[in-house]
């Protein structure tokens, strides 16, 4: 008789779903990593800076909020975003991003965006006036872009990722002045018209009060004898 092999049991966090789960989504579970790839304790330094910089909050924010804005119709999730930021992951998204903000703000696609989007951030900081260039930098001819975002630390790119959406209309544009609406009153004519003259009434005569033709008293006759 065969010996029954006993089932193994992992570290796995599938193994603690409940026993209303079938045996097939389990399996199905089990074949999945036991953790992310963000979840390596090597990256928890830059994690913990990436998630205390306010401009990084403010960047998630905008996204789940408004990337409407921008018509980006990619999906988000903060973790794969992490992931492509820390090099883990292809910045799909990141370059989806990048993309949509330069069609909105220069009104330009994008060919090649390694080579362009440089460019391109130069003219929006100039445009919003976002970064001062000194002489030197005005006398530069070999086309280099002031801004090279793939030489950026990662704080410095959140940085840049930050002020493009801050440069989106709904968060520059000033809110139109609404002008008080002056109200007149209305002109109230005073009143001249005389009281209508009350008329008696007089009450309408009844049968009963008509005098009756048996009640009419007739003369009396003398008796003769």
């Amino acid at each position: 008789m065969p010996a029954l092999k006993s089932p193994k049991y992992t570290d796995h966090p599938a193994e603690g779903l409940s026993k209303l789960i079938s045996t097939d989504v389990k399996e199905q579970f089990l074949k999945t990593p036991k953790k992310l790839l963000i979840e390596n304790p090597i990256y928890n330094d830059k994690l913990s800076e990436l998630r205390n910089h306010f401009n990084y909050s403010y960047l998630i924010q905008w996204i789940y909020s408004l990337k409407h804005l921008i018509k980006l119709q990619d999906a988000f999730d903060v973790e794969n975003f992490e992931e492509e930021l820390l090099n883990i992951a292809p910045p799909i998204f990141i370059n989806n991003l990048k993309i949509k903000l330069i069609q909105y703000l220069k009104n330009e696609k994008l060919q090649n965006i390694d080579i362009e989007f440089d460019f391109y951030v130069d003219q929006i900081y100039q445009d919003f006036k976002l970064i001062e260039f000194d002489d030197n930098d005005n006398e530069n001819d070999n086309n280099e872009p002031i801004i090279t975002y793939s030489k950026l630390s990662l704080i410095e790119k959140i940085d840049v990722l930050y002020n493009l959406p801050a440069a989106v209309e709904p968060f520059t544009s000033e809110p139109a002045a609404v002008e008080p609406v002056k109200l007149e009153p209305a002109a109230v004519e005073p009143v001249t018209s005389e009281p209508a003259a009350v008329e008696p009434i007089q009450a309408a005569q009844t049968d009963s009060d008509k005098p009756s033709v048996n009640n009419v008293e007739e003369p009396v006759q003398p008796i003769s004898k």
